[in-house]
């Protein structure tokens, strides 16, 4: 089964499930365009009607959500639980609080956040990088951050010596890079640093054994053409296939 044949197979599972254009193109990563194009194969394909069941199918996702919230479960489990995004189960909670099913809880997002912090807290002390962080909690990097400061305060963390750190990550991103074909220039752009230390990183990683001489260099160029080709193949336009391929849309145009 080629590539795009597994994302409208996905796409078809969880638009049946109820799940509108915007929540399948974040949870496949890509565009709603591409998710509205495979929705409209699909239904010339007999595999799907056409939304007429989309009040139905929100009831009994409310009602679920009621039943959950009242069990005491928190957004983020109702969400995963019911595979939605987080933004439509408040819409739900809000609109059955609305309605007098549910009691207000004041407590629920706090309680979130409490959750979500001590995640933070427990892969912070494991030495786990800022960004590793914020995909495993499901935060972003800004708010990873805003968590740390609380926590430093509250006496429950060691400033880390961030300059070192910052070092060891951009030499980790630099090795990853560089293994993957790109030259120089691009690493320097990607990661906004002087290509001189660009090389800096890479002399230091040849000489720890971490990267082998660029021998593969072209073979590494052409499994990123016949990547991009397929990419765009299935729709996707330059700025997703640079984010997929980790190189600049000046690349990708190229």
């Amino acid at each position: 089964m080629s590539k795009k044949e597994e994302k409208k197979e996905k796409t078809l599972e969880l638009y049946n499930e109820g799940a509108n254009i915007e929540e399948i193109a974040k949870r496949l990563n890509i565009s709603d365009v591409t998710i509205y194009k495979y929705i409209k194969e699909l239904e010339k394909e007999g595999k799907v009607q056409r939304r007429k069941r989309k009040n139905i199918k929100k009831k009994e996702k409310k009602e679920k959500t009621l039943e959950l919230y009242n069990e005491g479960a928190n957004i983020e489990e109702i969400s995963k639980r019911l595979n939605i995004s987080d933004i439509t189960v408040y819409k739900y909670i809000k609109e059955l609080e609305e309605e007098g099913k549910v009691e207000k809880r004041k407590t629920i997002r706090k309680t979130n956040k409490e959750e979500k912090k001590k995640k933070t807290l427990e892969l912070y002390n494991q030495g786990i990088k800022i960004k590793d962080i914020a995909e495993r909690v499901g935060v972003s990097t800004e708010t990873i951050n805003t968590y740390i400061k609380e926590l430093e305060k509250e006496g429950k963390v060691q400033k880390r010596e961030k300059k070192n750190i910052k070092k060891e990550e951009k030499k980790e991103k630099t090795l990853e890079l560089y293994n993957e074909g790109a030259n120089i220039e691009e690493i320097a752009k990607r990661l906004n640093v002087a290509v001189v230390t660009i090389n800096k990183y890479i002399k230091e990683l040849k000489e720890e054994g971490k990267v082998q001489k660029r021998e593969r260099k072209n073979i590494k160029k052409e499994e990123k053409k016949k990547k991009t080709l397929e990419l765009y193949n299935e729709g996707a336009n330059i700025e997703e296939i640079a984010k997929r391929l980790n190189v600049s849309r000046v690349t990708i145009n190229k």
